[in-house]
């Protein structure tokens, strides 16, 4: 027994000694930084959800956006007593008519209701949004490391303040157009309206990206409103415009004093170049548009042109109530729909010669006057091709005509993928940079 025990106390004295040997030729020995290869550090991948997962990524975001506007109930309640106030406050104040008793005809300020509806539209989306990401700060960097779907977070905040604008548009025109006597046309109306606010929207979250301080945010939206207000087309006509804003007759004078060119007549209710960027300038005219010729008289009108020999006193449509003319207009409707417009329909509408007629409560005037001068100017035999007018029913691009009301739609929509690209890119690039 004491021989083994000698035994290990040598093995073990030997290994002793082999490893501090060891570490001290380890620790002697110079590193050979020639032989080392640095590795490259490789970014960790995102990890691929799938369609249930993205789905319920989305779901969240828009859930937080709907909660982050609910749970402030000071901005809520300013979000609905904003629109009825100002509906009241303009309406009364537009209602005005030459005559004794107020018609829709003789009113005297629909085209400036119109207006102002739309600018009240522009107001309210961007003051709905333009703190909205800055308050969001924290919140975005806080989850920048995870992934975060800056479109996702996008569309829901687009969302949820697109619902609360279509509350506020719904309530204003329901307001407003009661008190001026405007039938019929409450979701037409509310369709640019609403189209209107949804680009105040987009354009409030862009200025939230951009800006670091709700001061500043807020700063910036007369420099957003003020200049649209004042190349909107309402508050300053285009004939009365400086027109070395066009772009087309500068260069046109241009051309013409240095003989390039014959001077030609020009219209003055060409649009100037700088209008053009002006999202209130094609809400405007499309609303205005929609105003003369797709109400229920001038729509039935155009529908029964093949046979207006026959209705050329359509127009003179009477009735004892209001509610009797536009049921009469659209029985009219539906027969010419349905090809069974008869002779013995047209006398039943036209028998009633006291009352109420329709151009009283669906024709304005003043509104029929801007258009009728626009397809004037545009349908002038002396020019070789009908120039593109502000209030015109047509527009021509490309060598072919194309209704003002798509184009303007078009050109709405494309603003606000523009706008929402813009966005997009910005968000995205403020969370990558480190």
């Amino acid at each position: 027994q004491s021989h083994q025990l000698l035994e290990s106390i040598t093995n073990n004295s030997e290994t002793g000694s082999a490893a501090a040997t060891t570490s001290v030729t380890l620790l002697r020995t110079p590193r050979d930084e020639s032989q080392s290869v640095t590795r490259p550090r490789q970014t960790p991948r995102a990890p691929v959800h799938s369609l249930r997962e993205e789905c319920i990524l989305f779901g969240t975001h828009l859930k937080r956006a709907f909660l982050s506007k609910l749970r402030n109930r000071t901005n809520v309640r300013d979000t609905l007593l904003e629109s009825p106030a100002l509906a009241i406050l303009i309406s009364s104040v537009l209602k005005y008519s030459k005559k004794k008793k107020y018609t829709f005809a003789s009113a005297f300020h629909i085209p400036t209701y119109l207006f102002m509806s739309l600018v009240v539209a522009m107001f309210l989306g961007l003051t709905n949004s333009a703190d909205e990401i800055i308050r969001d700060r924290y919140l975005l960097s806080r989850e920048r490391n995870h992934n975060l779907r800056t479109f996702y977070y996008i569309t829901g905040k687009i969302l949820s303040l697109a619902a609360f604008a279509l509350i506020q548009c719904f309530i204003y025109l329901l307001i407003g157009n009661w008190v001026l006597e405007i039938r019929d046309m409450f979701l037409i109306h509310l369709w640019w309206m609403f189209a209107t606010a949804l680009t105040g929207v987009c354009l409030g979250l862009l200025v939230s990206s951009l800006v670091n301080d709700i001061r500043t945010a807020l700063n910036a939206i007369p420099l957003l409103l003020i200049p649209q207000i004042i190349l909107g087309g309402a508050l300053i006509k285009y004939e009365e415009m400086n027109r070395n804003l066009d772009l087309a007759y500068s260069l046109g004078r241009l051309l013409v004093k240095s003989g390039a060119e014959e001077a030609q007549p020009g219209s003055r209710l060409r649009v100037p170049f700088i209008c053009q960027f002006m999202p209130l300038r094609w809400s405007y005219e499309a609303m205005l548009i929609s105003q003369a010729k797709l109400n229920p008289l001038t729509s039935t009108q155009d529908m029964l042109e093949e046979r207006i020999k026959e209705l050329v006193n359509l127009s003179g449509l009477y009735a004892q109530r209001g509610s009797d003319v536009a049921a009469m207009l659209e029985r009219i409707s539906r027969a010419t729909l349905e090809r069974h417009l008869t002779q013995e329909l047209i006398e039943q509408a036209r028998e009633v010669r006291k009352g109420t007629s329709a151009e009283e409560i669906y024709v304005n005037r003043k509104v029929l006057d801007l258009v009728t001068k626009a397809e004037m100017e545009r349908q002038d035999h002396r020019k070789l091709v009908g120039p593109n007018v502000f209030f015109g029913t047509v527009k021509r691009y490309f060598g072919t005509d194309f209704n003002t009301l798509w184009i303007n739609g078009v050109v709405l929509l494309l603003t606000l993928g523009l706008i929402i690209g813009v966005l997009e890119w910005s968000l995205r690039r403020q969370l990558t940079s480190v």
